[in-house]
This record gives C-alpha cells, sequence and structure tokens, in this order.
C-alpha cells in the first residue's frame, strides 16, 4: 500500500478532478446544492425503462402496481424497484441521509479508482483526510457549518466510510499485495497484447494444438524452512498459548533439492525432473528395508513414474544443468512424443535458459521455445501462477506428518533423508498437477 503525501493529497481534492466545481449553497455562490444531499432519479437502467420507471412511481406508490410486476417488465430486481418508489434508491435505510451531495460521492469514487488503477491505492484514512480537506477549503461558510455539526472538525469517521461503501458498491475493502515499478511497467496491457499476438502467431503458422504447447520452469525445496516455517494453529491444552514443534535433523543431502516440472496446455503433464544433492553420475541408492531380499532402492523407486534425476552439487539450477535437462528432454521424451507435430515450450528469460547447445537440442526435435518477456512470470508464468504455491503447501503438510510418524522425542538421533524428502515432494506433485488445474493455470495466464 502507497502512503499518501501532502502533494497526492492536495491533487486528490474533491473539486480539482478537472470538472466543473460543483455548486454551493449559500454567500452569494451559484447553485443552491443543499447540505444535505438530495437523491437523482438515476437508477442504472437504459434511458428508456428509467423513463418508465419514472412513469410509473405514482402507481407504485398508490398501491395500483405490484413491485414485482415492475421488476420482471424492466427486468431488474425487486430491490430497486421497491427502492425509486421509497425514494431511497443510492442511499442507507436508516439513519441521517448522507452529508456529500451524490456528485461529490461520485467524484470520491473516480479518485478511488482512478489511485487504484496507477497502484497508488488510497486507505479509508486517506479518503477522510482528502474529504476533510474539501469540507473546510471549498465549501461555503453557511453549509460548511452544517456539516460541521455532524462531522467533527469536518473529519468523516468509520461510520461514514462504512456507509458510502454501502452505497457505492464500485468500491470495497480488499487487501494489499506490494509489486515492484518494473514489474507493474512490464505487465502493462499494451506489453501483453504483444506477446499474446506473437504467441498467437507462432501457434497459427506451425500448426501447433493446445497439447503440445507445454511450460517449465523450476522450483527450489527447502527442507528445514518447510518444516519450520508458521503452521495452521495446531490443538493443545487449554490454557496454552503456544505449542512447540519439534524439527528433526535433516540430513545433509536432503537439505534442499529443485523439482522441474513440465504441463501441457490440455491438462496432461511430463515426467518431472529432481535436481539432487550429489556427484554427478553418482545416483542415490539404499537398501531396502521393505523388502527382505536386501534389494537397492533408487531414488526413482520413491519419486512419481519415469521421473527424472539429475545430480548436482549444490541441488540448483545453471547453465550446464539446464542444457543437460534439455538434451534428456529432447531424446528421451520429445523425440518420440507425436515427432511429426511441431511443438512449443514457455519458458521464463533466465540466462541459464537461453544457452545455443540447450536450444539446438530443441529444436532438433520440432520444439520451438516461447521466452516470456522480462519481469511478467508473475502473470504470465503458468507454474508460477497457479501451481508452485499449491505444491510447496501440500509438501509441507505431508513433510509434518512425516516428522510427526518419526518419533522425534524418543528417537533424537532419527534424521529425515532425501529418499523421504523426495518421496513427500513426489506424492505432494501427484495430488496438485491434476489436469484440472493444469488447465486452469493455463486459462488464468
Amino acid at each position: 500500500m502507497v502512503r499518501r503525501t501532502r502533494a497526492g493529497a492536495a491533487a486528490a481534492r474533491l473539486g480539482r478532478s478537472g470538472r466543473p466545481a460543483a455548486p454551493q449553497t449559500a454567500g452569494g455562490e451559484s447553485g443552491a446544492a443543499p447540505a444535505i444531499a438530495s437523491a437523482e432519479r438515476s437508477w442504472g437502467l437504459s434511458p428508456e425503462n428509467e423513463i418508465l420507471l419514472e412513469s410509473w412511481l405514482p402507481r407504485l406508490r398508490a398501491g395500483e402496481m405490484a413491485v414485482l410486476h415492475a421488476a420482471r417488465s424492466l427486468g431488474c430486481s425487486q430491490r430497486l424497484v421497491a427502492s425509486a418508489r421509497d425514494g431511497t434508491r443510492g442511499f442507507a435505510r436508516r439513519g441521517r441521509p448522507p452529508v456529500l451531495t451524490e456528485w461529490e460521492e461520485r467524484a470520491i469514487e473516480e479518485q478511488i479508482l482512478c489511485c487504484h488503477a496507477r497502484g497508488a491505492p488510497l486507505l479509508e484514512r486517506d479518503v477522510c483526510a482528502s474529504v476533510q480537506e474539501y469540507i473546510n477549503n471549498d465549501l461555503s461558510e453557511v453549509r460548511k457549518a452544517a456539516v460541521h455539526k455532524v462531522f467533527k472538525d469536518g473529519l468523516p469517521g468509520r461510520d461514514w466510510m462504512r456507509s458510502y461503501l454501502g452505497r457505492h458498491l464500485n468500491v470495497s475493502k480488499v487487501a494489499s499485495k506490494s509489486l515492484e515499478a518494473v514489474r507493474a511497467a512490464a505487465t502493462n496491457p499494451e506489453n501483453l497484447a504483444r506477446m499474446m499476438a506473437l504467441l498467437k502467431l507462432v501457434r497459427e503458422k506451425k500448426g501447433i494444438t493446445a497439447a503440445n504447447v507445454f511450460n517449465a520452469d523450476e522450483s527450489g525445496f527447502s527442507t528445514k524452512d518447510l518444516l519450520s516455517g508458521s503452521r495452521k494453529r495446531p490443538l493443545a491444552p487449554s490454557g496454552t498459548s503456544t505449542a512447540k514443534v519439534v524439527v528433526p535433523c535433516v540430513s545433509d543431502d536432503a537439505q534442499f533439492l529443485t523439482l522441474l516440472p513440465i504441463i501441457a496446455a490440455d491438462g496432461d503433464q511430463l515426467p518431472p525432473t529432481f535436481i539432487v544433492k550429489e556427484s554427478p553420475n553418482n545416483p542415490k541408492r539404499r537398501r531396502s528395508a521393505e523388502r527382505g531380499d536386501g534389494a537397492w532402492q533408487f531414488l526413482n523407486d520413491v519419486a512419481p513414474p519415469n521421473s527424472i534425476f539429475l545430480y548436482k552439487t549444490p541441488a540448483g539450477m545453471d547453465e550446464n544443468t539446464w542444457t543437460k535437462w534439455c538434451i534428456l528432454l529432447a531424446t528421451r521424451v520429445f523425440s518420440t512424443l507425436r515427432p511429426s507435430e511441431a511443438k512449443i515450450l514457455i519458458i521464463d528469460g533466465c540466462r541459464a535458459h537461453l544457452g545455443y547447445e540447450a536450444l539446438a537440442a530443441l529444436a532438433r526435435v520440432n520444439v520451438e521455445v516461447f521466452v516470456l518477456p522480462a519481469n511478467t512470470t508473475h502473470a504470465t508464468q503458468q507454474l508460477d501462477v497457479t501451481l508452485f504455491q499449491p505444491l510447496k503447501r501440500e509438501a509441507k503438510d505431508l513433510l509434518s506428518k512425516a516428522t510427526r510418524e518419526m518419533n522425534v522425542i524418543n528417537h533424537k538421533s532419527a534424521k529425515l533423508g532425501i529418499f523421504g524428502v523426495v518421496a513427500c515432494v513426489g506424492k505432494a506433485y501427484e495430488k496438485v498437477f491434476t489436469p484440472t488445474l493444469i488447465r486452469a493455470a493455463f486459462q488464468t495466464t
């Protein structure tokens, strides 16, 4: 939320918005606006229906016409017709009438919506301070005195703001979310329109269907952060203010891993890739305690089917790892997946993703790479916008459950290893990455 400056407040003063000044009431002023506003007869209908409703008001008030019949004839709600009949349209039914005129309240609404569109939304106190400045500086002495009887020192209170929001349904209180200026500029309608036009052009030129439109991105999982992060309020004995959560030790190779999923616009998905900490070409394995023959168990056995594993220290993404992944994807997946059909892979513009060898490997199997514009992934990257957040939330719950089953209190030497972490992340992946949610990710972006 952006805090208002003195200059910003002055610019937002009512009566300074570029339209003709509001008529005032006394002391040699033009117009005759009263101290307390009176309703204009405007009900949000078409001009023809406005005239028709206006002509029916005497019959409605005399009880000669039913509200239901008028509402059905006009194609509107019964409440609107009843409000027009009672003369309360746009105003609270109880309490004193609004202090400001309808024109002045519309000016406030326009200013609120304008500031929101510019990325500097107003707080309640900003609006009340602006109204106070308008009352104390722009109203006549006669009207100012009348308003001061309602607003102390001309400053509206919370009750006025609540009533105002009830009268103006285009404005409501919402939660704020910070957005960097560079991201806001990058996702303006013109830039997004150019991106979508280019994507459409590529798809039409190569005849790419929704089943061949893919999105890929990597996401890191810090096991300790997931285990020690804030949780929902747990159950505890009455009178207890907090609940201590014991976090187990995490083995060195399980502290961090990277997941790289691939989704398609038709709701399908390709095998995900896990990047875990280890020397290359040295796959993780352990003796299986569940099988009596003592056979080796590999990470693929606890991950989703056909998952790809890459080993790197640290377990993150760089250009060499991305290139290796693209070559594996081209040879293992895309070379046999509808090889005669053109495909498109949507990725972000990270420098690690733009190596020539990686792009060439994908091009050889008829995969066109579409790079999203810089600073737009918060709005255009399907995995970022819709899927990664519920994936991490589900992984966090599964890791917490695994911790409880370890009984850390009685087994202080117990450790959460890489097999347990991969199993939890894999189960979370299988639960979250459903065809419905994948399609919703593409529809949202």
